[in-house]
């Protein structure tokens, strides 16, 4: 059995895509895909919508919204990769600085975790390194792995034991594997690279690292990795729910009322929403005839997709799917995202990963569904 795995494993190094992919059920074989990437690798692997119907292969350039390469994208990619030298090479950019504080200040978590990190940024924690030189006798070895002298970047990036936290959190991973500077620096690069969610999340996850070292150091009790990321979403959520009322954004074109089908047709609603804490977005659709009676509806949550436009296209797609189990019924779709209706009504898709969902929509959609 051991062995058929490992011939079936090496056998993808000259495998193309579709051998990840299960025909028969258009669904990823999340098993082969675990046992084949790093776990920070296969959850945004197996988050990837696969089209219904039949496509070929293309090239995307994965830096615009439409799949499309321009010479601006490749500008701006080249401008975040000058970026990110610039913040290895140089470690008091004075300007980027101030702006890093400024937005740290404004982040929308504990007091005690942003002055954490201004004691990080500055070099001002208790570690073995700055106790020593004070004079304190004490072990300078890095209390998690026990393998290599404790500073911040072995203790913040570099230990096997905050490796596999940050691999389990499934964020930011790929940026410490390959950072080549400090950990102050890494903090600012983070600022300019990622969205608020995940630098509220990554600020956590070292409070809770040098909150679990501590506890190792004088209580002598081990921590687990897994206990520290789900510790530092929950208090993420935590605070998120005490602190801030959730925010709706508000249109003045869509009506709040919901508007009956005509008579004998049916009405399919659907909607999306981004949760950045949770890193996922929650899809829902649901059919109601013209009394306002619900026929049908399905919600599901799908982890790594924090792009709108893209969560909307794929309840779209839940939404219509639903729909086709109602063949001699009219149906009248609403929703109010403007792009997605309109790509559909115009039957324009692109080569990003919302145009292949409208594209199997549009397949789908030969009953002439009436858009909203």
């Amino acid at each position: 059995m051991v062995e058929d795995e490992v011939t079936q494993n090496c056998s993808l190094w000259n495998a193309k895509v579709e051998t990840l992919i299960d025909k028969d059920h258009h669904c990823w074989k999340e098993d082969l895909i675990d046992k084949t990437f790093v776990l920070d690798d296969a959850g945004p692997i197996k988050a990837l919508p696969l089209a219904r119907h039949g496509m070929q292969d293309i090239l995307v350039w994965q830096y615009s919204k439409n799949g499309l390469f321009s010479v601006r994208s490749a500008y701006y990619v080249q401008r975040n990769l000058q970026k990110r030298n610039n913040y290895v090479s140089d470690p008091s950019s004075s300007s980027e600085s101030k702006t890093t504080w400024k937005f740290l200040w404004n982040c929308k978590v504990p007091n005690k975790i942003k002055i954490f990190v201004w004691r990080l940024y500055n070099n001002a924690l208790p570690i073995a390194p700055n106790l020593i030189r004070r004079g304190v006798e004490m072990d300078s070895s890095c209390p998690f792995c026990q393998s290599d002298t404790e500073d911040l970047e072995h203790l913040f990036l570099n230990c096997t034991f905050t490796r596999q936290v940050w691999a389990l959190s499934e964020i930011l991973c790929a940026s410490i594997l390959n950072w080549l500077g400090s950990a102050q620096n890494w903090i600012q690069f983070l600022y300019g690279n990622i969205e608020e969610g995940h630098f509220r999340l990554g600020t956590i996850l070292m409070w809770r690292l040098w909150y679990e070292r501590n506890k190792l150091v004088m209580d002598n009790q081990s921590p687990n990795s897994l206990n520290v990321v789900v510790g530092a979403k929950n208090t993420s959520f935590a605070y998120q729910e005490a602190n801030f009322e959730p925010s709706s954004p508000s249109s003045p074109n869509v009506n709040p009322c919901w508007m009956a089908p005509t008579l004998g047709a049916l009405k399919v609603n659907f909607d999306a929403a981004i949760f950045k804490v949770q890193f996922g977005a929650d899809m829902s659709a649901v059919i109601r005839e013209n009394q306002g009676q619900c026929l049908r509806w399905q919600s599901k949550f799908v982890k790594h997709i924090i792009e709108p436009t893209y969560a909307e296209a794929l309840a779209a797609r839940m939404a219509i799917e639903m729909a086709l189990d109602f063949p001699r019924r009219t149906i009248e779709v609403e929703d109010d995202c403007l792009v997605i209706v309109n790509d559909i009504n115009k039957r324009d898709w692109n080569h990003s990963l919302s145009g292949r969902i409208i594209k199997d929509i549009c397949v789908v959609n030969h009953r002439g569904f009436v858009w909203e």
